[in-house]
């Protein structure tokens, strides 16, 4: 039986809201977005001021303009937009953050595009896998625990709903059933601590996403929820944020003033298990050859390890789980080594990267007819 939902509204302001309407003013030039769905039903909006949301499109335009100039070039490897510090309208204005191999490159890269600064940034390789939390023997298999093909594991990032065939799938990242030149995974066999799950039915390369069905196994079920190692309790999936959310959200700790620490994000993943405390810092776009993201990647300050890759990072709100994105890499270097001890009481060793980053869940809600909340 479907929820009955109530929408959600942050700050003041009244307006007219008519289906298909993803924002509007008020009488005091602000504007009201969309920031968390389920489906196409908005389930949450934010008051934000029209001169900072114009600013926020302006950055996004600017940002493709530099993407189709400078994304290819030796070593360039990424162009996003991140916050500034500066103020327009109520809220930190836009920058374009351009990753980088090393500060030798993007020398030619203009301070500034239309009164938008434009920065650079060191990002390193992608880092492939170590085993610490959640792993073990899930039949009702939530999001956040370990999920591997033959070649080793990695972690799920939750149950979704096929709307066209009324299937469900676990949603994880493509990139685990592939190493090194990129390739069709299609039917590539998925297991769950060793238990034949199904196969891979729908993928793709750039937004690094990937679909697994439950084909070869009638006993196991897919459960719409996280399963949060911090809170030891499994979290009901309730929809994702959406693009307008990411930019609400987004913060600049280095900034003075800043209140990084106002949204609840959370991180799962096999590897380091469930990180809190951070927030997103760029929308981005890959010069991988995949993933790509297609210029709709989360970039956060969470760190991440080999075997993180596939779990879920969350808005955890209302006591309910939105999906932010699907842990995929890092755009930091990499930290001090940490271990752990897995469950055959083996010490592992840990080696985290900082920027974990991934394709959004509303770029991959688009671009399938996958529900995150069914």
């Amino acid at each position: 039986m479907k929820r009955r939902r109530i929408l959600r509204s942050v700050g003041g302001g009244a307006g007219i809201a008519g289906t298909g309407l993803t924002l509007f003013r008020d009488a005091s030039s602000y504007r009201h977005v969309d920031t968390h769905k389920s489906g196409d039903e908005v389930v949450r909006r934010e008051r934000v001021s029209s001169d900072w949301w114009e600013h926020v499109q302006q950055a996004r335009h600017y940002r493709d303009i530099i993407s189709e100039k400078y994304l290819g070039s030796e070593g360039i490897r990424s162009v996003g937009i991140t916050q500034g510090c500066a103020e327009v309208g109520d809220r930190r204005q836009m920058e374009i953050s351009v990753g980088v191999e090393s500060r030798r490159y993007g020398n030619d890269l203009p301070a500034e595009i239309h009164g938008i600064s434009v920065t650079k940034r060191t990002v390193p390789d992608r880092k492939l896998m170590t085993q610490c939390e959640n792993a073990g023997d899930y039949p009702d298999m939530p999001g956040g625990v370990e999920i591997h093909d033959p070649e080793g594991a990695a972690t799920s990032t939750c149950a979704v709903k096929d709307t066209n065939k009324d299937e469900v799938r676990m949603l994880t990242a493509d990139h685990l059933f592939y190493t090194g030149d990129c390739k069709d995974t299609s039917e590539t066999r998925v297991y769950q601590d060793g238990t034949v799950l199904g196969d891979v039915r729908k993928h793709d390369l750039d937004l690094d996403y990937a679909f697994v069905d439950l084909s070869l196994n009638d006993t196991y079920e897919y459960q719409n929820k996280v399963l949060d190692s911090s809170l030891d309790s499994r979290v009901s999936v309730d929809g994702y944020v959406s693009s307008n959310g990411v930019c609400v959200m987004m913060c600049n700790d280095a900034c003075t003033n800043s209140d990084c620490s106002k949204e609840d994000i959370r991180k799962e993943g096999i590897a380091l298990g469930s990180l809190t405390g951070e927030y997103i810092t760029e929308i981005d776009h890959q010069n991988d050859s995949c993933p790509t993201y297609e210029g709709e990647g989360i970039v956060t300050t969470f760190d991440i390890a080999g075997g993180d890759s596939g779990g879920p990072m969350y808005d955890y709100r209302d006591d309910n789980a939105y999906i932010l994105a699907i842990n995929s890499g890092a755009t930091e270097e990499q930290k001090r080594q940490q271990s752990c001890t897995n469950d055959d009481g083996e010490e592992v060793k840990i080696y985290p990267y900082g920027g974990a980053s991934g394709p959004s869940a509303y770029s991959i809600y688009n671009d399938t007819s996958m529900k995150f909340a069914y």
